[in-house]
């Protein structure tokens, strides 16, 4: 992540190991391996510590993103560069009101986006096959992601103000069909 034109080195989550899995079959008819609901929880859960690092005012969210193994090898959160184009003002006072200022204002770097970034820049060789997010992803965000190898989306049902946050069924099919990526929502 960048900070103050840093790279910052997040350090290294202790997830849980990865004990289950299930083969499925995706919208493409791709095998695809799913973890059960409580091991994304524990992953998801442990992502939320770092939302102290996103300098958003509205919502602050973390994404990681994991090879087909489970082994991490990227990490991101939202942020906001040039503070002083950020509506604080606007985005406090309308988050779920006034759809017309829910995204247009909005001038953070979504997390998806930031730890796609450290992926593309640092040295690792692994491939992206998971995602978690601790909050529901747009479709440009779910679109950058499958077409750099994402195959699966695990998503918060709350995210860092506690607020509802799900995707309606019909989005969710249009998302899935159309990037042929799997996404899952984990109630916590």
């Amino acid at each position: 992540m960048i900070k103050n034109g840093t790279l910052l080195k997040f350090k290294k989550l202790s997830v849980p190991e990865v004990h289950t899995a299930q083969l499925i079959s995706n919208v493409a008819g791709e095998n695809i391996t799913i973890i059960e609901e409580e091991q994304a929880k524990n992953i998801l859960n442990v992502l939320s510590e770092y939302h102290v690092l996103s300098n958003c005012t509205k919502t602050k969210v973390v994404c990681a993103l994991y090879d087909q193994e489970f082994t991490e090898i990227s990490r991101g959160v939202n942020y906001v560069f040039g503070v002083e184009v950020c509506n604080v003002d606007v985005c406090k006072k309308d988050y779920g009101q006034n759809p017309e200022h829910r995204h247009g204002i909005c001038r953070a770097i979504h997390s998806e986006v930031m730890a796609l970034r450290n992926w593309y820049t640092g040295t690792v060789e692994r491939e992206p096959y998971y995602a978690f997010v601790t909050r529901y992803p747009c479709e440009d965000c779910v679109s950058k992601m499958s077409v750099l190898g994402v195959k699966v989306i695990y998503y918060s049902a709350k995210d860092s103000n506690e607020h509802t946050n799900t995707i309606s069924p019909d989005m969710l099919n249009y998302l899935e069909h159309k990037y042929k990526v799997h996404i899952i929502s984990i109630q916590n």
